[in-house]
């Protein structure tokens, strides 16, 4: 849903291991239709880079984030989360009607 520009740009997210609890049970169909800007993958990957260094821990333990701000080409939406102890972009893409519990998106603000 959102395009990184060509010039640099910055984003503020909740500092929160998990993923918006707010955010739970809202597809990327709900949260376009209420405008919540969510995080994209390379902003989400960023993320868990630089969580880690500052913490020496991860994100996304339990549940896994929405990456709703971005999708495929047939409207695809990927998730991200940590498990297995290793990071990943899920390659199984959630339908943009897809909604669950442990499925949450991280709002953005830029």
């Amino acid at each position: 849903d959102r395009m990184p520009t060509n010039g640099a740009y910055a984003i503020w997210v909740r500092d929160r291991i998990e993923a918006d609890e707010e955010l739970k049970n809202l597809s990327a169909n709900d949260l376009a239709s209420k405008a919540v800007q969510t995080a994209t993958v390379l902003e989400r990957e960023l993320h868990e880079i630089v969580y880690f260094l500052e913490t020496g821990k991860h994100l996304d333990i339990v549940n896994a984030t929405l990456l709703a701000g971005s999708r495929s080409g047939s409207g695809g939406v990927p998730s991200a989360g940590w498990g297995d102890d290793e990071f990943s972009i899920d390659a199984d893409w959630y339908d943009p009607s897809d909604a669950g519990g442990g499925l949450r998106a991280r709002q953005v603000v830029s």
